[in-house]
């Protein structure tokens, strides 16, 4: 397979877990909020969120993080 596709499962397995993270803290907020209109728009923002975090990690605007 070609480098571009290591780099594309790379990205993607990145922002899965970011995504995975982003919305677990979301429905926490959600269960926690009392306010319809709130939910609603924590669930829009985390919609959002979930759809440019490919981008942000494509472009890395911030040094990674090694854990190893």
């Amino acid at each position: 397979m070609g480098p571009w596709l290591e780099r594309l499962a790379l990205v993607l397995l990145d922002a899965s877990l970011a995504s995975a993270l982003l919305q677990g803290i979301v429905v926490s907020l959600m269960i926690v909020s009392r306010q319809p209109v709130r939910r609603c728009l924590l669930a829009r923002m985390a919609i959002l969120g979930s759809l440019l975090l490919p981008v942000l990690v494509a472009t890395a605007p911030v040094p990674r993080i090694s854990l190893a």
